[in-house]
């Protein structure tokens, strides 16, 4: 059976991820190596590079292991689309943007004891949170 969790962020993901590449835009949280950028390009998804526009992505791409970066923590806020590298390689591969649910970054358990946190519970949070309208919902 499936948790509560993976199922709430889950069923966020099937509200707000694009199958349409041509809208996909991905934050790299890696280096922006040529390969992974050639990748983007041939998908026709689009690299989020600066910070001013990270609250436009749909999917963050981590490296081995998740840094904590500006870029992520906006990202974050707007998306549960947070993947390994294998969702990128995998895509490419198949010439068409997978359903990230299968490439989510749950198990960074270095970087959860480092940082302090639960991704799966950051990811949940984030689904409430912009299903009520996002944390600053109702201030003046």
């Amino acid at each position: 059976s499936e948790s509560p969790f993976r199922a709430r962020i889950l069923q966020n993901m099937r509200k707000t991820t694009n199958q349409n590449a041509s809208e996909t835009r991905v934050l790299l949280t890696c280096p922006n190596t040529p390969q992974l950028v050639q990748m983007l390009h041939d998908l026709d998804a689009i690299l989020i590079e600066s910070i001013e526009k990270a609250h436009m992505t749909t999917h963050i791409v981590i490296g081995e292991t998740l840094r904590r970066t500006p870029k992520l923590m906006i990202g974050l806020c707007v998306t549960s689309n947070v993947v390994t590298t294998e969702w990128l390689l995998n895509s490419h591969r198949n010439k068409q943007i997978l359903d990230a649910s299968k490439y989510l970054c749950l198990n960074d358990k270095r970087a959860e004891k480092r940082y302090g946190f639960s991704m799966k519970r950051t990811l949940y949070n984030g689904t409430s949170n912009r299903e009520s309208g996002g944390l600053l919902k109702g201030w003046k």
